[in-house]
């Protein structure tokens, strides 16, 4: 019985261990999300920015070579803000599975517990009955012997 407990003790502590993987993964990946939040406000700032310069050249005469290339550089700008979208967009997905993951983990976690528990449950209840059973022996042959005298 005890190797019974200890085999399914060392099962509990490697589902554990890859529970714990899972929890530090998301964490990196939550991490990651904000990461990639920053960027993405930095360039919708960046695109405010030169959406705002832009503007306020009205007055000025410029070539339509300069026109294009500041209008480019706007582009420029929103492709990265698409790109930095896309990619958050997968930090999120990613995050929801790992999610998803941990919660099975945990159950398999605490499935493993309340066996193992009950497996120490059954050991105790058997120790303490044959000690009972011991003490009625014992208990028994005194009797026996207190008879006998």
């Amino acid at each position: 019985m005890i190797n019974k407990i200890q085999r399914f003790q060392k099962i509990l502590t490697t589902r554990e261990k890859i529970r714990d993987e899972e929890r530090l993964f998301l964490s990196e990946a939550r991490n990651h999300e904000d990461r990639v939040l920053l960027c993405v406000k930095g360039l919708q700032q960046q695109k405010q920015e030169a959406l705002s310069i832009f503007e306020d050249q009205e007055g000025q005469i410029f070539s339509p070579q300069d026109m294009w290339y500041r209008r480019k550089a706007i582009d420029v700008i929103e492709e990265e803000i698409h790109q930095a979208n896309k990619a958050l967009q997968k930090v999120r997905e990613s995050i929801c599975q790992s999610e998803e993951r941990l919660v099975e983990k945990h159950k398999e976690v605490r499935i493993m517990e309340k066996y193992v528990g009950k497996l120490r449950y059954q050991y105790r209840e058997f120790l303490l009955l044959a000690e009972q059973e011991e003490l009625d022996d014992i208990a028994s042959v005194r009797h026996v012997e207190k008879m006998g005298e």
